[in-house]
């Protein structure tokens, strides 16, 4: 029996999904990240739809934009608009209202620079819980988390981020209220 490099991280329990370029949309398309993300308690599936890439790799066709959706049709589509892929994240319960937050690392064509979003499920919709963070590859190798809660301050969210300063690229660490 074959087993994919998916289905051993999934077993694994690992929750960072990465998928490139060369994935293509599907109607169900794999890998899925599994958590709480909507209802405490209550186990489901999301997965990201890429756009679809012209010919010359170098453009989308139909808008840049990826999709994040769930195996129940009841919880509304996430759209990302400026992304043609991303890593998903399950970041816990992040503002602790006993469901998980999901995060994604925006791709795109080429380039550093990347954005990271934190998304939280309230009142039957999908919201930022916080502004969107700046990254780049530096801080993934560097293995700086963007987002993690602060322990010092309830309700709060510890943010590293990468900026451009003096010619240079630096992390900083900032405490933020979560949604």
């Amino acid at each position: 029996m074959l087993i994919s490099k998916i289905q051993l991280l999934l077993v694994a329990g690992i929750t960072c999904i990465n998928l490139g370029l060369n994935y293509r949309s599907a109607p169900n398309p794999q890998p899925k990240l599994k958590g709480n993300f909507t209802t405490k308690g209550r186990q489901q599936l999301v997965w990201l739809i890429p756009p679809k890439i012209d010919s010359t790799q170098i453009n989308c066709t139909g808008g840049c934009a990826v999709i994040l959706k769930f195996t129940n049709p009841k919880i509304p589509v996430v759209k990302i608009e400026g992304a043609i892929g991303g890593t998903l994240y399950n970041l816990g319960d992040l503002n602790n209202d006993g469901k998980e937050e999901i995060g994604i690392l925006h791709e795109w064509f080429n380039g550093c620079w990347n954005a990271f979003d934190v998304y939280t499920f309230k009142h039957g919709f999908w919201e930022m819980a916080v502004p969107p963070i700046s990254t780049h590859c530096n801080q993934w190798e560097a293995n700086l988390k963007p987002i993690v809660k602060d322990p010092a301050k309830k309700g709060f969210v510890k943010i590293t981020y990468s900026a451009f300063e003096n010619n240079d690229i630096v992390f900083k660490t900032k405490s933020v209220a979560v949604k």
